[in-house]
């Protein structure tokens, strides 16, 4: 099939006019890439960027096009040059070339400053004392796996809110990556402070997911963190968990006793109470499988049976959930216990309904169950008091 040229005559069968721009800049950038030009015409305003590049060595013919209507006059034209140098031009005839030169700019571009007040202001120097600095190891997953869609190494740091110390505020636990301690502030005086050598150097080692579940009952906020990271070479016990055991005043010690019996690489620790016997259970949610994305990682049930012990209630359903990336209890058919709403990548957004502490996909699961790469999910309250909630997504401007 012969290729064609066709000759656009919009200027011939209609009264509509236009401004053409031709950049002539300064070396290297003779052609201007980078420049901003805006126009004012009666009370329309344009504004264009000159960027021709489309893609992998292509590129458009070089220069900008203003359709103006039936204006025969720009009354004002600036361009702005990517040294932010500009230059305004008054009263320019429609209809024609216009060739800008950068040598002809002469004055300085100031951006206005913006007289609406920010509605956040950055107080971290002031609030947070201590240090803040996430550091993550060098390790690249495409190494490994060169057709992952993403790294997920780099999926901390998370933080894990609660009152620490028993004093009625709110404190936090920063988590680190591998060889990057996780990092305690307790809230004193309206900021937070870092508590310093709280955790063993030894438990440094590893990339970390968290919950905070009082799973001794004592009514204070215990600390469990798994593994996270995609460096499978190190081996299972390096996707082992740790249980912090709350002392009193924020004081931790590492009860390896208590730990429950899971192993994997986690994305998130979910403590609930499934049986309603008034102690905190866990749902552990399987990430993916350690260098080998796309295989089915194992979640866990874990039912809490006091003084530190856990029997594992993992069904054929729950332990092959997917790729979960996060979860949440919520009692969404108002039957008096939690129920449990899971997602992650490549999953449809799942609900499972709690049946006298054995979970099946709801009935009300939907027929388009918006399948994508799901990131976060919480609750949100609805009209008479039903559920909703807001689910984040890698959204599909992420390139593959």
């Amino acid at each position: 099939m012969p290729c064609f040229v066709y000759q656009n005559k919009t200027n011939d069968k209609t009264e509509n006019h236009y401004l053409k721009i031709k950049f002539e800049g300064e070396a290297p950038n003779l052609f201007g890439v980078g420049a901003t030009v805006k126009i004012t015409s009666g009370t329309q305003t344009q504004v264009l960027q000159h960027f021709p590049q489309r893609g992998f060595q292509s590129s458009s013919e070089p220069g900008l096009l203003f359709g103006v209507g039936q204006a025969k006059q720009i009354e004002k034209l600036e361009v702005i040059w990517p040294d932010l140098r500009m230059q305004v031009l008054e009263n320019i005839p429609a209809d024609q070339t216009l060739a800008l030169k950068q040598t002809e700019a002469t004055a300085t571009f100031v951006p206005e400053a913006s007289k609406q007040a920010p509605l956040f202001q950055d107080a971290s120097k002031t609030a947070l004392q201590g240090n803040t600095r996430h550091r993550e190891n060098q390790f690249s997953d495409f190494d490994v796996e060169v057709l992952l869609p993403r790294m997920l190494s780099t999926d901390s740091p998370k933080i894990i809110r609660g009152d620490l110390n028993g004093d009625g505020l709110e404190d936090f636990v920063l988590t680190g990556a591998a060889g990057d301690a996780d990092k305690m502030f307790i809230q004193k005086n309206g900021g937070w402070q870092a508590i310093k050598d709280w955790q063993p150097a030894a438990d440094q080692n590893w990339k970390r997911p968290v919950g905070d579940p009082d799973a001794d009952g004592d009514g204070d906020q215990d600390l469990l963190l798994g593994a996270g990271g995609n460096e499978f070479y190190r081996g299972i016990e390096h996707f082992r968990l740790r249980y912090y055991e709350n002392q009193g005043k924020g004081v931790f010690k590492n009860v390896p006793a208590k730990v429950p019996p899971a192993k994997g690489m986690i994305s998130c620790i979910i403590p609930g109470d499934i049986d309603n016997d008034g102690d905190l259970d866990l749902f552990l949610a399987g990430r993916a499988v350690p260098g080998n994305y796309g295989l089915m990682p194992r979640s866990f049930m874990l039912l809490n049976e006091g003084a530190g012990q856990w029997r594992d209630v993992t069904t054929e359903v729950l332990g092959n959930l997917g790729m979960v990336t996060d979860a949440i209890f919520s009692d969404t058919d108002k039957d008096g216990d939690q129920d449990l709403m899971v997602i992650g990548d490549w999953l449809p957004v799942m609900h499972l309904e709690n049946q006298g502490g054995q979970f099946a996909f709801s009935k009300k699961q939907t027929t388009s169950p918006f399948s994508g790469w799901w990131t976060c999910i919480e609750p949100r309250p609805g009209w008479r008091r039903r559920y909703r909630f807001c689910i984040g997504q890698l959204g599909t401007e992420h390139q593959v």
